[in-house]
């Protein structure tokens, strides 16, 4: 009986079509769906390794936060090349009325077009600009330029791309030290018998003698660390300034011919400054020379030793004459014991005639010599 159940179950075996029983269509296109999905993954990150990388680590820890990789890392820096971040604004304080100027470049390449400057001002108000973009031919990069005036403190950031990573910045605009009041006394030079004189408030024009002094007091709006004038020539003068004080007082001398612009630069306590507190034009003139006229004698003369020398001399000038001397010695013979001179002013005036007589035999002057007489004021 049990041959009987064997041979039948084989026989019943035999008739069985196994291509009926697995159907094998399912798994080949869930072979050829794994392939296709294995090729692309594969050419993702043959293109983007970066974004490959960071998936694999985002798929491995979970619990981290790990950023996508960007086109675009925005880095701001001044037109002087220091790097600017929130900390490099904090406990700066700008001036009104100047500009903040910065660059922005893309640290992986080249700029996106949607880069824009966002701007809050104190009350909320949000501004949007789009930053032109400069060509550098010299280093074959490209920046974003941005030039800010300062009237009021006010909020920043820049975007664009996919970096919107930059924080929000904050600006402190506060007032310049301005100047309140200047006096401005102008004493000229000793020989010139000139007192000193207060030049009238509000004046921006001093025309002076080379050689006079300008004195300079006055104050500002706020306690100063620095006062001085700078010019147009590269000179620069400092002032005294009183400790704790907006007072400042100094003295500088006119030395050169010309004009020159004197522009009064302030620094406050915060480090504040004001590069055009006051613009004073000041032009130095040059003295002119003295007229001197030997009046007597008018030409040449053929003298005995012990003959009397008739002098006369007449000397102008456009300011003071500081001094008038005549002299006499031999052309041949500069021995000191053989010349003589005679000054004649005793205070600086702006003409001066006189006449003397003089005894050659009394002078040491010997036949023969031929004298030279000369007239210097």
């Amino acid at each position: 009986r049990q041959m009987c159940i064997r041979d039948r179950a084989i026989r019943k075996l035999l008739t069985v079509d196994l291509v009926h029983v697995i159907d094998p269509r399912p798994l080949r296109r869930r072979t050829i769906f794994a392939s296709i999905l294995a090729f692309v993954l594969l050419l993702i990150a043959m293109i983007l390794p970066a974004h490959a990388w960071t998936a694999i680590q985002r798929l491995s820890r979970p619990w981290e936060t790990i950023e996508w990789p960007r086109d675009v890392i925005l880095h701001l820096e001044t037109t002087e090349g220091e790097p600017v971040d929130v900390n490099y604004f904090a406990g700066r304080f700008f001036p009104r009325g100047t500009s903040l100027g910065l660059a922005v470049a893309n640290l992986r390449g080249d700029l996106p077009e949607d880069l824009q400057l966002l701007i809050r001002q104190n009350d909320e108000t949000l501004r949007r600009e789009s930053i032109p973009v400069v060509s550098s031919d010299r280093e074959r990069l490209s920046f974003g330029k941005i030039q800010i005036p300062l009237r009021e403190s006010f909020e920043f950031r820049v975007s664009g791309g996919d970096d919107d990573q930059i924080p929000c910045m904050r600006v402190e605009v506060v007032p310049p030290p301005m100047l309140s009041e200047i006096r401005l006394t102008l004493k000229p030079p000793f020989y010139t018998g000139r007192d000193a004189e207060e030049i009238p408030a509000g004046t921006s024009f001093v025309q002076a003698l080379i050689g006079s002094e300008l004195h300079v007091e006055g104050t500002a709006n706020t306690t100063l660390s620095r006062a001085g004038f700078e010019t147009s020539r590269g000179k620069s003068f400092s002032f005294d300034v009183k400790e704790g004080t907006g007072e400042f007082e100094g003295t500088f001398t006119i030395g050169e011919a010309g004009s020159e612009f004197y522009m009064l630069q302030f620094r406050d306590d915060l480090g504040i400054g004001n590069d055009s507190a006051l613009r004073l034009e000041v032009t130095g003139v040059a003295d002119g020379i003295p007229d001197v006229t030997l009046v007597s004698p008018e030409t040449d003369q053929f003298l005995t030793a012990n003959a009397e020398l008739r002098l006369a001399v007449s000397a102008t000038d456009d300011v003071n004459l500081t001094q008038l001397t005549l002299s006499l010695s031999p052309v041949s013979d500069r021995e000191s014991e053989r010349q003589w001179s005679q000054e004649f002013l005793e205070a600086p005036q702006p003409r001066m005639d006189t006449e003397l007589s003089v005894q050659l035999s009394d002078l040491g002057f010997r036949a023969g010599d031929v004298l030279k007489l000369q007239a210097i004021g």
